[in-house]
C-alpha cells in the first residue's frame, strides 16, 4: 500500500487540478458526450495509449502541461493556442518555454483523432481531451483509473502577460509556493507530488545523450516505475538531499546510509561507502561485474547489453540485477529517511 501512497496523491491533486474553474466553463458532468461523441474516451486513450508506446515522455509532459493549462485561468486549453502575429500567447511565454513538445503533440493528436469520427468533429472541446489524457497516462504510469467530469469550454484568449505570477518560479522559497499552491486550493503535499513530476518532465532540446537513452530504458523488460527512475537518476533529477537543499537550503545534505558526505546521485549509487560494499556483494553473489566509477559508466554497461542486441537469459539478468540494485538502494534510502528504519547491506 506505501507503493501507491505517491501516485494516489497525483491522483487527488490531478482531480483537484480538473476542479479549477475558469471563465468558460460549463456545468461538469460524466458522459458528457454520451449522445454526441459516446466513444470520445476510449478515442482519446488509444491516443495516448499510442504516443506513450513511442516515448514514455508523454507521461510527464502531458501531466505538466495540463498543470500549467489549469494554474493560468483555468483548465481551459489555453496553453494550446499559437501565438499570432499581434499576440504572444500562454505558450510562448518564459514560463512555459520549457514545456515538452511531447505533451502538446499528445493533445493534438487525440484532437485530430476525436474530429475523424463522424458526429463527434469540433464537439469535443481540447480542455476535455487535455483532461483526459492527464487521467489516461496516470493509468499507464501504474496508477488508478478515474472518471473525469466532461463540459470544459475552450478559452479564446491567451495571452503571456496573463502567466505573469501564475506558475511557479525556480526562486520561489517554501512559503511563496506555499501561497501560490494554497491560492489553487492544492495544499504543501500536493505541491511536492506535482513539482515530482514537473522535474521529471523538464526539456531534454539539444541533450542528444538523453535522447539515445530514453528509448533504450523503454525497451528493458523491468516495471515501468523502475523505468521512470532509472531515466530520473541518469539525469540526476532524484530528490537526494543536494537537490532537495535547493528549497530547503537550511536542511541536511548529508548522505542518509552513510551518514558523511553530501547526498549526490553520483555519492548515492557509486562512491558511498555502503553503496559500494552493496554492489561488491551483489556482484560476489552473482558473479556479475558490478563496480562502477560514476553514473555514466554505469549507464555504460546497461546500455551496452541493449546495443548488443543481447537477449540472451544472462543478458537480461544482468540488467535487472542492476536496476534492481539501483531501486533496493533507492527504496532502501528512502525508508531510512522516512520512516527511520534501520538497515543492513547483506539485507539490501
Amino acid at each position: 500500500m506505501s507503493n501507491m501512497k505517491p501516485v494516489v496523491l497525483l491522483v487527488a491533486l490531478t482531480t483537484t487540478l480538473c476542479l479549477l474553474p475558469n471563465a468558460a466553463q460549463a456545468q461538469l458532468q460524466q458522459n458528457y458526450y454520451a449522445a454526441v461523441c459516446p466513444n470520445v474516451e476510449s478515442i482519446v486513450r488509444g491516443v495516448v495509449n499510442t504516443k506513450f508506446q513511442q516515448t514514455f515522455v508523454t507521461i510527464p509532459a502531458t501531466l505538466r502541461l495540463f498543470f500549467h493549462d489549469c494554474f493560468v485561468n483555468g483548465c481551459d486549453a489555453s496553453v494550446m493556442i499559437a501565438s499570432t502575429g499581434g499576440n504572444t500567447a500562454e505558450k510562448d511565454s518564459p514560463d512555459n518555454q520549457s514545456l515538452a513538445g511531447d505533451g502538446f503533440d499528445t493533445v493534438i493528436k487525440a484532437k485530430a483523432a476525436v474530429d475523424a469520427v463522424p458526429g463527434c468533429q469540433n464537439k469535443v472541446s481540447c480542455a476535455d481531451i487535455l483532461a483526459m489524457a492527464a487521467r489516461d497516462v496516470i493509468a499507464l504510469s501504474g496508477g488508478p483509473s478515474y472518471a473525469v467530469e466532461l463540459g470544459r469550454l475552450d478559452g479564446l484568449s491567451s495571452t503571456a502577460a496573463s502567466v505573469n505570477g501564475k506558475l511557479p518560479q525556480p526562486t520561489d522559497n517554501l512559503n511563496q509556493l506555499n501561497s501560490l499552491f494554497a491560492s489553487n486550493g492544492l495544499s504543501q503535499t500536493d505541491m511536492i507530488a506535482l513539482s515530482g513530476y514537473a522535474w521529471w518532465s523538464r526539456s531534454q532540446a539539444g541533450n542528444t545523450q538523453m535522447a539515445e537513452r530514453t528509448p533504450l530504458i523503454w525497451n528493458w523488460r523491468i516495471p515501468c516505475k523502475i523505468k521512470i527512475f532509472l531515466w530520473l537518476a541518469l539525469q540526476e533529477r532524484l530528490l537526494t538531499m543536494d537537490y532537495r537543499a535547493k528549497w530547503r537550503p537550511k536542511a541536511s545534505q548529508t548522505c542518509v546510509l552513510c551518514q558523511t558526505e553530501v547526498e549526490t546521485v553520483l555519492h548515492l549509487f557509486i562512491t558511498c561507502p555502503v553503496t559500494t560494499a552493496f554492489w561488491d556483494e551483489l556482484s560476489r553473489t552473482t558473479g556479475m561485474p558490478l563496480q562502477f566509477q560514476d553514473v555514466t559508466a554505469l549507464w555504460c554497461v546497461m546500455s551496452s547489453i541493449t546495443s548488443k542486441g543481447d537477449k540472451s537469459i544472462q543478458g537480461r539478468i544482468h540488467q535487472q540485477v542492476i536496476s534492481a540494485g539501483l531501486w533496493a538502494l533507492w527504496t532502501t534510502r528512502n525508508s531510512v529517511l522516512f520512516r527511520h528504519q534501520r538497515f543492513y547491506v547483506e539485507n539490501l
